[in-house]
């Protein structure tokens, strides 16, 4: 179960927060063993996001936690990924885009009134 959280200085149409979110569930793909099937995404937009002392004009910091671990090339391939979709739709430079990975063993993540067991 992957869980993208996605904080963003611009402010978020509709219509791009359901691009975004189509997008991601494609590219969550990348990770093997990961779809949109058990994605869960939550987004925030128009915050202030401070970066070496300055202000964010136009960025984002997205944090994923998933079950399992993947590879060093699969979240690289996964963090240039969303850099392509946050840029061609928010107009963000890549460089004002920082992406967390976060990975954790199943018995630390709860749904459905019970722990996952993989």
């Amino acid at each position: 179960m992957p869980y993208i959280d996605s904080s963003v200085s611009c402010k978020l149409t509709c219509e791009k927060i359901e691009k975004l979110k189509s997008k991601l569930g494609k590219a969550i793909e990348i990770l093997p063993g990961k779809s949109e099937e058990w994605l869960f995404i939550r987004f925030k937009d128009a915050e202030t996001l401070y970066f070496q002392g300055r202000e964010l004009d136009n960025g984002a910091v997205i944090e994923i936690k998933m079950i399992g671990s993947k590879s060093r090339s699969e979240k690289e391939a996964l963090t240039k990924k969303i850099c392509s979709i946050y840029n061609k739709y928010l107009g963000m430079d890549p460089k004002n885009i920082y992406i967390i990975f976060t990975e954790a063993a199943s018995e630390n993540w709860g749904w459905n009134s019970e722990l996952f067991n993989l």
